[in-house]
């Protein structure tokens, strides 16, 4: 699997709390290969993926920052999971959420 991605996050309220408005986009792509099998084979999917939240900085100390954000996510295109032999697993959802939670000590 490769990812790569890219986030800008302009900042809306500065104060005790910061407050920020992000989007991003990160391009994935993921490449398999079958073995072990009568009938080995590959594939790969190269799948972009939007993304739209806020976040929030608080500092509740001179040296160390507290960062939470949220994210709701669209995938445009479509991945599907199949074995030959057992047919289709699982789609990808193309809707989707993601919250992170950073805490950073700058010294």
């Amino acid at each position: 699997m490769l990812s790569a991605g890219v986030r800008a996050c302009p900042q809306i309220i500065g104060a005790a709390v910061d407050l920020f408005a992000c989007a991003g986009f990160q391009w994935d792509r993921l490449h398999a290969e079958g073995f072990g099998v009568t009938s080995p084979g590959s594939a790969e999917a190269n799948l972009g993926t939007f993304t739209l939240g806020p976040r929030v900085d608080f500092l509740p100390r001179r040296k160390v920052r507290v960062s939470f954000g949220v994210d709701a996510n669209y995938t445009p295109g479509h991945a599907g999971f199949a074995f030959d032999n057992l047919g289709h697993l699982r789609t990808a959802a193309q809707f989707g959420a993601s919250a992170r939670l950073d805490a950073i000590w700058n010294f």
